[in-house]
């Protein structure tokens, strides 16, 4: 039987856990996985050693080899450095440790909880996302690339996986949505040398859908373990040009072409938006996608020569 999600048996090291699995020596319990990705998966954890205060949080346990390449630490580093006080626009780092399993050492950053991905959100809404969706995201991504780009960090992996809506922060509110959807339990997987694993599905709060008026639903540009100081090759417009392949990515469910061409025509052709919405939003992706980084525009370019497209 295939793995579900994250491959347990990849020479990676995937963190193993279930409801019920302690962490720092017993200082955290597990109550629920909220997502995976390549370099990690993310738990929800309750943390009862104070009678007082019970707090809830989420876990990002990273794999072995992200924890021994330095992403893991990177990011870290990161939320915990220049980045600390952007937890308006940003991810925020509570704290961080070390957690030895079999597979070997694991970096884990307690974070704030945070929802569904926008990619989810686009697969739950038929493949593509409605353009006052997809200006909602972009205006709120803007904001968090305007943020790292003063600091002369580049994000370099803008995708829909990376961006992630706000989620339940209150202890009372994530209780009661637990309560409302309560955790799975792990199932035994065997994998084709006969080894057994426990896999628990991911159940992230919030489940977001093409129905839904996300208007009012704050997003957080994430994952910053591959982000890099602004030198040298390395440019924050490479950051403009990603989020300019992924608007189209949102609006058509399909990768944007290589060879580009003429954007209104792919519009055309590939998404769903209403005749007299192509030529202004081609406009807008063709400035995000221009070949040379030198004339594409920074963040604040981007909102203060195409606000009136955002809105």
């Amino acid at each position: 039987m295939p793995f579900p999600e994250e491959q347990l048996d990849s020479s990676v090291g995937y963190f193993v856990g279930e409801p019920g699995t302690t962490l720092q020596g017993g200082e955290w319990t597990i109550t629920r996985k909220l997502g995976w990705g390549p370099c990690s998966t993310t738990w929800l954890a309750s943390n009862s050693k104070n009678p007082d205060k019970i707090d809830i949080l989420a876990i990002k346990i990273f794999t072995v080899a992200a924890t021994q390449d330095g992403v893991a630490a990177n990011e870290r580093d990161l939320l915990a450095g220049p980045l600390q006080k952007e937890f308006q626009v940003l991810p925020s780092l509570v704290s961080s440790f070390y957690e030895e399993t079999a597979e070997g050492k694991h970096l884990a950053l307690v974070l704030n909880v945070l929802g569904p991905s926008v990619e989810s959100f686009r697969v739950a809404s038929g493949g593509s996302l409605p353009l006052p969706a997809v200006k909602k995201i972009v205006s709120d991504v803007l904001e968090c690339l305007a943020t790292i780009h003063d600091k002369k960090i580049v994000h370099t992996a803008v995708s829909a996986e990376n961006i992630l809506f706000a989620g339940i922060q209150q202890v009372p509110d994530i209780l009661a949505a637990v309560a409302k959807s309560p955790s799975v339990k792990a199932e035994d997987v065997t994998d084709a040398q006969g080894n057994v694993f426990k896999v628990v599905k991911s159940q992230p709060f919030r489940e977001v859908t093409k129905s839904d008026d996300i208007s009012d639903l704050a997003l957080y540009l994430s994952n910053f373990g591959h982000a890099l100081p602004e030198q040298g090759d390395v440019s924050s417009k490479s950051d403009i040009l990603s989020l300019g392949a992924t608007v189209y990515f949102l609006l058509t469910g399909t990768q944007l072409p290589a060879a580009a061409g003429n954007i209104e025509e792919l519009l055309t052709l590939n998404s769903n938006l209403a005749k007299e919405d192509i030529p202004s939003t081609a406009s807008f992706l063709q400035s995000l996608l221009v070949p040379d980084p030198t004339q594409r525009p920074s963040a604040y370019d981007i909102f203060r020569n195409s606000w009136s497209w955002l809105q």
